[in-house]
């Protein structure tokens, strides 16, 4: 019989990353960001919006979008 991975003990708080984006759209910086779950790294995620943009990842699963919207393609 297999042993269960430590790391997927419901107790134990999960990674995400968040990015904090320019009004421009471009990473400013990746950071961990440890929750117990979804909500809880969503609540923790909104918080963090300063003037800058914040996305919410867990792994290669993008979760959301927080903060300044990208500026808008001026045409010209």
């Amino acid at each position: 019989m297999a042993e269960a991975h430590s790391s997927l003990n419901a107790a134990e708080p999960t990674a995400y990353r968040t990015l904090s984006l320019s009004k421009s759209g471009l990473i400013l910086r990746s950071a961990p960001l440890m929750a117990r779950d979804d909500a809880e790294a969503l609540s923790l995620a909104m918080a963090m919006v300063r003037g800058a943009g914040i996305e919410l990842w867990d792994g290669l699963r993008f979760m959301a979008h927080f903060g300044p919207e990208p500026l808008p393609a001026t045409d010209t």
